[in-house]
């Protein structure tokens, strides 16, 4: 295989030094994709990290004490999926605990929304931010080296196989059980096929979204009216609109204090050689 199963329509030109202001059916799928991320020692991968983009996060901290807190939090955040899978879950107000001695859970129906959210989000930063759907590639996979053919296959394969309804599985499910390893590996997973899928068919990623998107503020009207908490103001209605909206979940998670480190060198390499060819 010499390539991606989609030919690459990048909409720009991707270089290492750009900046930017699962689960499948087959969990052992995702799980290997994001076990990839973890063969990196993670402590010394995120002092690496934290030291070379600290010069831009904070260049204007003056404040070594304060400085040295804040490496603190960066190194204490997960790569940027997990971290808007679960902070979109916290947001909501969950986990809950059922009943006095009940563990804390989540209903099923809002991970499954939550996963699909994550996916979309990956798909329209893949295939209209291709700088910044690069470097969150990067993040969870720093030691991959472009082309990988393997990699692309198992990318390209959680991606058909899509988001499993974890409803099937139960009404809800257990924080410690969301929390654990093969979860967060295959929640992981799933991001990373989406961004993946998204730089290989920007255009028909595009096309799709314009399409499923139009209306969707009229339809959350009709929600509302019917009892529904929502702000049909704040759905997008396009792609544009929904890029906009993951480029502020990225702000936002780098304002938190996490790193996205640079567009690794074969990675800027081989998507530009895919744009070229398409």
């Amino acid at each position: 295989m010499n390539g991606p199963a989609h030919p690459c329509r990048l909409r720009e030109e991707v270089h290492p030094d750009d900046r930017c202001g699962m689960m499948s059916s087959t969990p052992e799928h995702s799980g290997r994709v994001g076990q990839a991320q973890m063969r990196h020692d993670s402590n010394e991968r995120s002092v690496r990290e934290t030291e070379a983009s600290s010069k831009t996060v904070y260049r204007s901290e003056a404040n070594p004490v304060s400085l040295h807190r804040k490496r603190e939090i960066q190194m204490s955040l997960p790569p940027f999926g997990l971290w808007f899978y679960f902070s979109m879950l916290s947001s909501m107000g969950w986990p809950k605990r059922s009943g006095i001695f009940g563990k804390p859970s989540v209903p099923a129906v809002l991970l499954d929304i939550t996963g699909e959210q994550l996916g979309g989000m990956g798909r329209a930063l893949g295939a209209v931010r291709p700088a910044v759907a690069m470097r969150l590639l990067t993040q969870s996979l720093p030691d991959a080296k472009w082309p990988d053919d393997d990699l692309e296959s198992l990318l390209m394969r959680v991606h058909r196989e899509g988001w499993q309804s974890l409803a099937a599985y139960g009404e809800s499910w257990k924080w410690d059980d969301l929390v654990s390893d093969p979860l967060r590996l295959m929640i992981s997973g799933w991001f990373m096929s989406e961004l993946w899928y998204g730089l290989t068919a920007a255009d028909e990623v595009v096309e799709a979204f314009n399409s499923s998107l139009a209306g969707s503020r009229e339809r959350g009207q009709r929600m509302a009216q019917h009892g529904l908490d929502i702000d049909p103001d704040a759905l997008p209605e396009s792609a544009d609109q929904m890029v906009e909206q993951s480029l502020q979940m990225v702000s936002a998670y780098e304002e938190s204090g996490g790193v996205l480190p640079l567009t690794s060198p074969s990675l800027a390499e081989y998507a530009n050689t895919l744009r070229r060819s398409s």
